[in-house]
């Protein structure tokens, strides 16, 4: 039974197509499916890039966690909002986890943790202190997903597209040891955060199997460490040595010798490539060559792991019209871009790319707001793609 609970958790709370009917009969949401008319105002790439710095720079700040402290006086509208991030006072730095942090915030508030309570009239404003800690998680539900991360013995390379604070990365470091996971992003800030997650997350040391490089995948090619021309021409599954004619193309190369032999040009490819929930943050148009690209970088016979925002979720119905950029395509009041897949369109955009489908499928998880007592229906997309051999 564990087995069978395991094989459906990604897709089975509800139906997709129950909850389609239900949002295109619902007038108030009609202007999500209608015809897009393009618009020539677009952020430029560089734009795009710096948008996802700014967030990452916002996000990243303390040790797994912001606090976000709201406290309201009786009788007054007024809310006080205080975000304590590398602002944290001394005593807070000091907090070795979410518990001890809390505690010594009420120590120091001495306010009573009730809700707003609503009437018919007003708000009735409580003396209260409410904590929201927005913690570091780990997406463990990746290795039930997909298993093939940790079935082969051999040494396995995988390539994280937009590997964000690592949160996709440790748990497959930690699943085996002969897995070696290379680690791209735009953002410098995000990729030391990362470090130093993979850094702490765990008694035996992650380090000597993880390596990031700073990379814009929607503008910039990967680089040339990763699957040289000559290796990829070959289709062979080990690296081919320096040349003397090859060498002066891979100068660029010299600040990875830290895991490249003298006489490797390359890693020789990776076997998996994931993107999880990194390809919705790239522009509509820059998919298809982003795509591409990590066809490129596979090894024959690969497998890209895809897992992303799917159509109707409920973040996507929480857009209003004017952010709009696209057919299913949002931009954010920070400049960062959200796109929202249907299963052909991820499926025609994979395979326009060259790789053939394994497995595609919606993700329809409920997920319970126990403070609110609501419940909100998440759609996602899983995908498995592979790289003909």
């Amino acid at each position: 039974m564990a087995e069978e609970a395991e094989a459906e958790y990604h897709s089975k709370d509800f139906e997709w197509e129950d909850l389609r009917r239900v949002v295109e009969n619902d007038s108030s949401l009609r202007y999500h499916l209608t015809p897009f008319v393009s618009s020539s105002s677009c952020a430029a790439p560089a734009m795009e890039a710096d948008a996802w710095r700014s967030f990452h720079r916002r996000h990243s700040a303390g040790k797994f966690f912001k606090v976000l402290i709201i406290n309201s006086t009786l009788g007054h509208k007024k809310i006080e909002v205080f975000l304590f991030d590398d602002g944290f006072t001394t005593e807070m730095t000091k907090a070795r986890d979410i518990a001890e942090l809390y505690l010594l915030m009420m120590m120091k508030f001495m306010c009573c943790r009730k809700k707003m309570v609503p009437n018919k009239t007003d708000i009735l404003c409580l003396d209260y202190l409410y904590v929201l800690c927005l913690r570091f998680k780990e997406r463990r539900y990746l290795l039930k997903e997909f298993p093939e991360l940790i079935r082969i013995s051999d040494s396995v390379k995988v390539l994280e597209v937009g590997c964000g604070n690592g949160s996709t990365v440790l748990p497959i470091l930690r699943a085996k040891q002969n897995i070696t996971v290379y680690a791209c992003d735009c953002s410098e800030e995000i990729l030391r955060k990362a470090e130093e997650i993979i850094a702490t997350g765990s008694a035996i040391s992650l380090v000597p199997r993880f390596f990031t490089f700073l990379l814009d995948v929607s503008v910039n090619d990967f680089p040339d460490w990763l699957f040289c021309t000559s290796c990829r021409r070959n289709s062979s599954p080990e690296p081919a040595n320096f040349s003397s004619d090859s060498r002066g193309e891979n100068l660029e190369m010299s600040h990875m010798s830290a895991f490249l032999r003298e006489d490797q040009c390359c890693i020789g490819g990776v076997d998996f490539v994931t993107m999880i929930f990194t390809l919705s943050a790239i522009p509509f148009k820059r998919m298809p060559s982003v795509i591409e690209k990590c066809l490129s970088v596979l090894r024959p016979g690969g497998l890209l792991l895809f897992r992303d925002y799917g159509l109707y979720d409920m973040t996507m119905l929480r857009f209003l019209s004017e952010q709009r950029v696209g057919f299913c395509e949002y931009m954010r009041s920070d400049g960062t871009f959200s796109y929202f897949f249907s299963l052909d369109t991820a499926r025609n955009l994979f395979l326009a790319a060259g790789f053939t489908e394994v497995e595609l499928t919606y993700c329809c998880i409920t997920s319970v707001n126990r403070q609110k007592g609501k419940s909100m229906q998440r759609v996602w997309v899983h995908g498995k793609f592979q790289k003909p051999v």
